[in-house]
């Protein structure tokens, strides 16, 4: 009962969702730092204010495959 409540809570929703944003937004730093090296306060600043989440899943699937952090920012 309580869950189907929560389920149908869109503020709880909202908030799952954040979460779901801002943990795929700390994997890609990850990814990213390893992969292409150390982030500019630019490039951290354009990778947290992306708010997509499907653009950062396929962001997070496509990182391995680019050289910079430019080419992976610039995934649609």
């Amino acid at each position: 009962m309580a869950k189907d409540l929560l389920d149908a809570s869109t503020t709880y929703q909202a908030t799952i969702r954040k979460g779901e944003i801002r943990e795929a937004q700390r994997i890609l730093l990850r990814l990213g730092q390893k992969h292409f090296g150390p982030t500019s306060p630019e490039t951290e600043s354009k990778l947290f204010a992306t708010l997509d989440r499907d653009r950062l899943e396929r962001m997070i699937l496509r990182h391995s495959r680019v050289a910079t952090w430019h080419e992976l920012l610039a995934t649609p």
